[in-house]
């Protein structure tokens, strides 16, 4: 049975055509500056420390529940921002383009970016994201996915 809103399991098709690569970099321009932005404020600074060590941060006044939240609003937005640009860039979606091999790629970018990093994640996804489709070559496509893991491990010692 397909939902009316998202299409079911064959997803949604026909979305219309609203982003170039030159708008996603606009957009990630933008939201790198405004992420930097908060986390230079007295706000980030607070969800950093909530981070970093929560019974500290509690007993100086820092609302746990508050920075917690405010995070996660964030974290979402961000990712509706990217699903929305993913949808009008490739105009369509479907429940198999999101596997667990694609989450795993997506948390390893973070891992090898650094925790706390901003620029350390721009870079690794930079750097990773790409690879899986760059090691498509010749007779080496069969063995793509054991050189991806094998250049992850060696990136990360």
């Amino acid at each position: 049975m397909d939902g009316p809103l998202t299409g079911g399991a064959r997803g949604l098709s026909d979305i219309p055509k609203g982003t170039s690569i030159i708008s996603v970099w606009i957009i990630v321009v933008v939201t790198v500056i405004l992420l930097r932005s908060f986390i230079n404020s007295k706000h980030g600074r607070n969800c950093i420390a909530v981070r970093e060590e929560e019974l500290a941060a509690q007993s100086v006044g820092v609302s746990m529940f508050k920075y917690k939240m405010v995070a996660m609003v964030i974290s979402c937005a961000l990712c509706g921002c990217a699903g929305g640009l993913l949808a009008h860039y490739m105009h369509y979606l479907q429940p198999n383009m999101f596997t667990m091999v694609k989450s795993d790629e997506l948390v390893i970018v973070v891992i090898l970016g650094g925790r706390g990093s901003l620029t350390g994640s721009i870079l690794a996804g930079l750097l990773l994201l790409p690879l899986p489709e760059l090691l498509r070559f010749g007779s080496a496509e069969q063995w793509r996915m054991v050189l991806y893991g094998f250049l992850v491990v060696i990136v990360i010692l």
